[in-house]
């Protein structure tokens, strides 16, 4: 009787493992053998490939869906054969959701699966989707680039400087004005350092009056980088986004 009640314990644990499997918000498909025999795929896994339980469960993986072999076969077979684990990361994948194509990106382990005398039988596979993280950085690359290219337009020389004022990105028309021919030798540097002793007093003053949310001008005496003698007008203004403390200053 223990016996019976200890089995059924068992089969009620392992059904529930399994339903945790097939409802998880993350992709996960078991296979084994030499031949990749789906033996475990939940409803995620089944929706990126475009195939139903019954398409894919007990059958070999390139059998089922040979549309994924150029993808993963080598990446399997290495696993299977080495038991190296395989990394993938931003990974796109075309899903239809709600009856419209969208492109989804997933970061995926392959895992090999090792029994109690430490022989590979099978591979597991755990994929976490990561779109809305991917489509968040590439609006945020958008509105660099766009913002790079509206500075690189502007014929001024225009300078952005980090919140201890030192220089992060000029523009090709204040190199050329500066007579600056490599911006690398000029990254990181103090802008104040730029200018003449008798300046760098009223350089510092305008980067705090611009720390604190102000705009500052100044008129001022600095020769370019090859020693041409020039005068600036100089508007330093802080850069925010809306209701944000002052990120640079520009």
């Amino acid at each position: 009787m223990k016996e019976t009640e200890g089995l059924k314990k068992i089969e009620a644990s392992e059904d529930k493992f399994q339903n945790l499997i097939l409802q998880a918000p993350v992709l996960i498909a078991i296979f084994e053998g030499a031949s990749f025999i789906t033996v475990t795929i939940n409803k995620m896994a089944l929706e990126i490939w475009g195939r139903s339980y019954e398409d894919v469960i007990n059958k070999p993986l390139f059998e089922s869906s040979p549309e994924l072999e150029d993808g993963l076969k080598t990446i399997l077979s290495d696993i299977y054969s080495t038991g190296v684990p395989f990394i993938s990361n931003e990974i796109p994948v075309q899903l239809k959701r709600v009856g419209k194509p969208d492109m989804a990106y997933f970061n995926s382990v392959y895992q090999p699966l090792r029994d109690a005398e430490n022989k590979i039988y099978g591979i597991i596979l755990i994929g976490t989707e990561i779109t809305e993280a991917v489509n968040a950085r590439k609006k945020v690359e958008e509105s660099e680039l766009l913002s790079r290219t509206i500075l690189e337009s502007s014929p001024d020389c225009l300078k952005i400087l980090d919140l201890e004022g030192r220089i992060q990105f000029m523009n090709n028309n204040g190199l050329c004005q500066m007579e600056i021919d490599d911006f690398s030798a000029l990254k990181n540097i103090n802008w104040d350092t730029l200018w003449g002793s008798e300046s760098q007093g009223l350089v510092k003053a305008s980067i705090d009056k611009d720390l604190k949310g102000e705009i500052s001008r100044f008129t001022s005496f600095c020769p370019t980088a090859k020693g041409t003698p020039k005068w600036w007008d100089v508007v330093v203004s802080p850069v925010r986004q809306p209701g944000e403390p002052v990120q640079q200053i520009l």
